[in-house]
């Protein structure tokens, strides 16, 4: 709690995120929340008890910064787009369904029915794309709250490292 607090000053949030610590031995932290009264923080006992204190700090701070920068609204307005495009696509092509088709209603509705399976994968793709761009951004925020990049590699690649050590079911 104290370290949360000390970072959300730190990086000028303006309020104190709620902190939870979670009783798994897994190696995972995560913020949550859409607005100000809900922004969270969550971290596992795994990854308290398998990180030196400089790296939980870093990786708390990395968490803060995906709060910072709205990356859960970001994540959430970018799906609800996403699946209205889809919907919008799916209305087309039904209300161009039966009857006799001139060729420009058949060509549009060969291509409503061609974005029912290309948006997904698209939104998809850039979905990825922003998730990983996103994350960067956080592990840059941390370094910069933290004054300590060696901190979050360090996390970084103790984690990576536990997963690729852990037995695949």
């Amino acid at each position: 709690y104290d370290t949360v607090y000390s970072l959300a000053k730190k990086a000028n949030l303006g309020y104190m995120p709620r902190v939870y610590i979670i009783d798994a031995n897994y190696l995972n932290a995560f913020a949550s929340g859409f607005s100000r009264e809900s922004a969270m923080v969550a971290i596992t006992m795994g990854l308290i008890n398998r990180l030196e204190e400089d790296e939980i700090e870093a990786v708390m701070a990395h968490e803060i910064s995906h709060i910072r920068h709205g990356d859960i609204k970001l994540t959430l307005l970018t799906s609800v787009l996403a699946n209205i495009m889809l919907f919008i696509t799916n209305i087309g092509v039904m209300a161009f369904g039966g009857g006799r088709d001139s060729g420009g209603a058949r060509a549009a509705k060969t291509i409503l029915f061609a974005l029912q399976f290309i948006l997904p994968i698209v939104t998809g793709l850039l979905s990825m794309f922003l998730s990983r761009s996103r994350e960067y951004m956080a592990d840059a925020g941390s370094a910069q709250i933290t004054g300590d990049k060696e901190a979050m590699a360090n996390a970084l690649i103790k984690i990576h490292n536990n997963y690729a050590a852990e037995p695949k079911a």
